[in-house]
């Protein structure tokens, strides 16, 4: 099943009217955009939704084109939304024809760090909070 036919099944059978998109700086700050799902398509989910990173502080802007594509695995429904919001975060990548992650995405950050983690043979699983500390157990 494509991940449309799966959005689109879960917002039927849950009556999801929005998907919020959320991506947190790497000051902590959380930002969103929500989007009616009914302009929810294949692209949206495979390719992003484009959004200006200099109005998030994430870029200078005159090279601020960015994209925020969701992870839906991450989806959640909002309790605090008067409307039947799905909530999930996102990766941030660059407007560019790659799609190359945004370097400053935390989620990018806490990926790369794992991946160091493993490759060093320091550990084989970690866990990430939304603070920049982190412990290291034996």
């Amino acid at each position: 099943m494509s991940k449309i036919t799966e959005f689109k099944k879960r917002c039927s059978e849950e009556g999801i009217k929005f998907l919020d998109l959320k991506a947190v700086d790497l000051r902590g700050t959380l930002h969103h955009l929500t989007i009616p799902v009914g302009q929810v398509t294949e692209d949206v989910l495979e390719n992003g939704v484009g959004f200006d990173g200099s109005s998030y502080g994430f870029a200078k802007t005159e090279n601020s084109d960015m994209v925020l594509i969701p992870d839906l695995s991450t989806g959640k429904i909002d309790p605090f939304r008067t409307a039947t919001t799905l909530s999930c975060y996102c990766s941030i990548h660059l407007a560019n024809d790659d799609r190359d992650r945004f370097a400053d995405d935390t989620r990018n950050v806490a990926i790369k760090a794992e991946e160091l983690l493993k490759t060093l043979g320091i550990a084989d699983k970690s866990h990430w909070g939304p603070e920049f500390e982190f412990n290291i157990f034996e």
